[in-house]
């Protein structure tokens, strides 16, 4: 049943992410003292995003994708119930965004979610994961991608940063406000740059998007997922497996440990936008080993080099990852144990107390 609130329903406490387009407040609810985020938009853009953001999840529903509890819109809160919640408050989105060229409504919409206590970056640095940890988490990640590509949507923006762990341990995937969808693409002219280009953190971007390709597939989330799950495996762990502070130097340390391609890597790789803009000295790395990711085992790395392959249409699909005997043993799991969980000590207390 839809219900009405109020602005002081809720206590804001704290800030707890800003970013280029929506800043995420701590709050609490003051009729039942739930912990929520309140995520609200920052300028048109973050309008635009935020206004997409609930389409898209009004749409799907996954236990491993990011939901919201309640759509804050011009001074009315409409409530649902998590596990019917998105039916019964889908005709008021509709509505909602059928105002997107205007107005007032468009810039008073907020997402009251969940609060997660961690994301997959703080976990890594901040707690010691046992390899059915992690391997729970890269199973949790896969479904909710998986999930995504098989709604024709493409994330566009997977980070360690926006992938969420809440209380229970059940990860989510969050920030779907740069998403694509196959709705996207429709009325546009055969041959038309299809999903156009986006911006998002330079660690995770795939090959074909530091050469500005237009038409990418559902392979740019599986590069963008291998790069996180390999940080499960560096030294110290969340450490970025390729770390450049631009798109040229991200090119750089990608073909340094994955070589340059050629026409018989990656055959398609000349007729990208950017090809032949830059000239990179051809050196032949043994590719992706334990001298970047010094914490896998041999069966870690194999499984990572699927994914993690220059080529896009030769990334493993990440349904079919799920099937890998890697994962196997942990094909039914749905949360990580939180209370195994042993704080990380920090490296600068380790040099103080053992040195």
């Amino acid at each position: 049943m839809i219900r009405e609130y109020n602005r002081d329903d809720y206590d804001i406490i704290e800030t707890i992410g800003e970013g280029t387009f929506s800043v995420v407040f701590l709050a609490k609810d003051a009729n039942t003292g739930d912990t929520v985020a309140i995520k609200a938009p920052n300028g048109i853009l973050g309008q635009q995003r935020i206004q997409r953001e609930i389409n898209i999840l009004s749409s799907i529903n996954h236990e491993n994708v990011y939901f919201f509890h309640l759509l804050h819109a011009h001074r009315l809160w409409f409530a649902y119930k998590a596990q019917e919640g998105i039916h019964i408050i889908h005709s008021q989105i509709i509505n909602l965004l059928a105002f997107k060229e205007s107005s007032a409504i468009a810039y008073r919409l907020r997402l009251i979610l969940p609060y997660c206590p961690f994301t997959i970056k703080r976990l890594l640095k901040d707690y010691e994961l046992t390899t059915l940890h992690a391997k729970a988490s890269m199973v949790m990640i896969l479904r909710g991608v998986a999930y995504l590509h098989d709604q024709g949507i493409i994330h566009r923006d997977l980070s360690p940063n926006n992938i969420l762990v809440d209380r229970s341990g059940t990860i989510k995937i969050a920030d779907l406000g740069c998403a694509w969808t196959e709705e996207d693409d429709k009325g546009k002219e055969e041959g038309a740059e299809k999903r156009g280009k986006m911006n998002h953190e330079v660690g995770t971007r795939a090959p074909e998007i530091l050469f500005s390709s237009p038409n990418y597939t559902e392979s740019i989330d599986i590069w963008s997922t291998a790069c996180i799950i390999a940080e499960f495996f560096t030294q110290p762990p969340g450490t970025p497996l390729f770390c450049g502070e631009s798109d040229i130097d991200q090119i750089c340390r990608i073909f340094r440990v994955l070589n340059v391609p050629d026409d018989l890597t990656w055959p398609e790789f000349r007729y990208l936008p950017d090809y032949g803009k830059i000239t990179f000295e051809i050196d032949h790395s043994e590719g992706l080993s334990r001298q970047e990711l010094p914490n896998a085992t041999d069966d870690a790395l194999d499984f990572i080099k699927q994914l993690l392959v220059l080529r896009p249409i030769e990334r493993l699909p990440a349904k079919q990852a799920l099937q890998s005997p890697y994962l196997s043993e942990l094909s039914a799991v749905s949360a990580i144990n939180m209370s195994e969980l042993k704080r990380r000590i920090p490296e600068s207390l380790c040099r103080l107390f053992f040195s």
